[in-house]
C-alpha cells in the first residue's frame, strides 16, 4: 500500500517523465548540431554534462515509477 504522498508522486511521475524526456531530446538535438563542435570546447562540455545528467535524471524517474508501481 502506498502512502498518500506516494500516490500523489506516482500520479505526477508521467508528467515529470515527459518533461525529462523533452529535456533530454532537446540536449540530444544540441549535441547532434555541428555548430556546437565549431564553438568553444567548454560550451560543448557543458552541453554534454547536461545531457548525461538529464539521462541519469530520467533513469531515476523511471526507476522510481517502477518501484512505486510494484508497491501499488
Amino acid at each position: 500500500r502506498l502512502s498518500n504522498w506516494e500516490e500523489r508522486e506516482l500520479a505526477d511521475l508521467p508528467a515529470r517523465i515527459e518533461a525529462a524526456e523533452a529535456r533530454l531530446a532537446e540536449l540530444n538535438g544540441r549535441i547532434a548540431d555541428p555548430a556546437l563542435y565549431r564553438g568553444p570546447a567548454a560550451r560543448r562540455a557543458e552541453v554534454e554534462d547536461a545531457q548525461r545528467q538529464a539521462a541519469a535524471d530520467l533513469s531515476a524517474l523511471y526507476a522510481r515509477w517502477e518501484a512505486l508501481e510494484e508497491r501499488a
